[in-house]
């Protein structure tokens, strides 16, 4: 059974189930700060790396300029060892063209660029994805395959409407709105309080931010704008995997308010839960929702995301439809249609 290392948690089962060991890596941290790819490789006694995120690798991450360019030029030489010293083989699964709070952008650029040369198979996760990656980074067409998100069967989903409402005391016929999520910067959460605020003071319409600040400076910007708005219940913390089936559940809507996205986990979520979304029409949205489980805007209207909170409001009693197509959608995306399209990505390699 071949190993395969640095996989995704929720593939994993399923690459298991078609003769694949998944293993993680382990975190390296005062022992062996050097090299930290190649020594799981060695450690884990695999030669097959999957890889998803690389900014912590290659220093996208780190705050200090010295210390970032320090990572990445160790991240380069990381990737040699790797392709001509340990004869590893690279997958490498695309899921934003940059780090979301990028500080360091055309470091990035240099260092995607070349890793995308380096690795063996890349797996972008719609068209759009592919197109742009391409145009951006230069990556090879051909190394390039477009492999869609799995259905997000593994959170819990017991709990009915009315207990998860009588949990957070709502009510029977409120209107929910719900954002999700860790909150940064790039998800635009000050801009759909900003647009929330400006309908019609309904009581029964609620806004529910549920997720934790990035950091405090982002919690006190969200606390100082939704003060004197009752409609907007905010609930700023880390929630624990068996308590997301309550938020969700008890929500008519899940919103999506980002500023830049190219794969959108988030609404993969909620329509694996049934529920209609509201989202820009960027990235690979187009492509995963439509008007049958979506109500989509253009984010460079300032309006935009405040017309289709609007249009929702007004065609509420469509809402549940609209779930139910949108988890129509979702069932035909399972992790095991996912895994057996990744199979023949790394038979190919071997």
């Amino acid at each position: 059974m071949p190993n395969i290392g640095f996989g995704c948690h929720c593939v994993a089962n399923d690459l298991y189930n078609e003769g694949f060991q998944v293993i993680f890596p382990i975190k390296l941290k005062k022992i062996a700060p050097l090299f930290p790819i190649s020594r799981n490789v060695l450690n884990l006694k695999t030669n097959f790396i999957h890889m998803h995120w690389i900014e912590g690798y290659a220093g996208f991450s780190t705050k200090n300029r010295i210390g970032a360019l320090i990572k990445s030029l160790t991240f380069i030489i990381d990737v040699y060892i790797l392709k001509y010293l340990l004869r590893a083989k690279l997958v490498w699964t695309i899921h934003n063209l940059y780090s979301h709070e990028c500080a360091y952008p055309k470091m990035e650029k240099v260092i995607k660029n070349f890793f995308s040369k380096k690795v063996d198979a890349i797996i972008c996760q719609c068209k759009y994805a592919k197109k742009k990656f391409i145009k951006e980074f230069g990556a090879p067409e051909n190394k390039i395959h477009i492999i869609s998100h799995g259905f997000f069967k593994c959170f819990e989903n017991q709990i009915s409407k009315e207990k998860a409402r009588n949990h957070l005391n709502l009510r029977s016929d409120d209107l929910v709105f719900l954002f999700f999520g860790s909150i940064r910067p790039y998800k635009g959460i000050l801009h759909l309080i900003k647009s929330f605020k400006k309908l019609s003071r309904d009581k029964n319409v609620k806004l529910l931010i549920v997720g934790k600040p990035k950091n405090n400076q982002i919690k006190k910007d969200i606390l100082n704008r939704i003060k004197n708005s009752p409609n907007i219940q905010p609930m700023l913390n880390f929630i624990a995997q068996d308590q997301i089936q309550i938020y969700i559940n008890a929500s008519d809507l899940i919103i999506f308010s980002y500023k830049k996205i190219l794969t959108p986990g988030g609404i993969f979520l909620a329509m694996s839960f049934g529920k209609p979304v509201i989202a820009p029409r960027l990235g690979c949205i187009p492509e995963l929702v439509n008007e049958k489980g979506a109500f989509l805007y253009n984010p460079k209207k300032p309006d935009g995301l405040l017309n289709a909170l609007e249009e929702a409001i007004q065609n509420k009693d469509k809402l549940t439809k609209m779930g139910e197509n949108n988890f129509i959608t979702a069932d035909d995306l399972e992790w095991k249609r996912n895994a057996l399209e990744t199979k023949k990505i790394y038979e190919g390699l071997f």
